[in-house]
């Protein structure tokens, strides 16, 4: 995978923590919604989607950068 590294299995070892780590945390939280979304109508999902997007949108406009960015170096 990464021939012209010395030590690859410390760049895979990590890469592999760190997408473990997503997908444990993600699972957990998509696990917990579900006591919430168990229920709904159709009509209740789309409006909870626009709820978030117009919540999502306000963020955007409003506040600097969050999360993880590329920086142009």
């Amino acid at each position: 995978m990464f021939p012209l590294c010395s030590e690859p299995s410390f760049v895979k070892t990590f890469i592999n923590e760190i997408e473990r780590r997503l997908f444990t945390i993600f699972h957990r939280e998509l696990f917990c919604w579900t006591d919430e979304w168990y229920g709904m109508t159709m009509e209740d999902i789309r409006e909870l989607e626009n709820a978030t997007k117009d919540e999502l949108d306000e963020q955007r406009r409003s506040s600097q950068l969050r999360g993880l960015a590329l920086k142009d170096s």
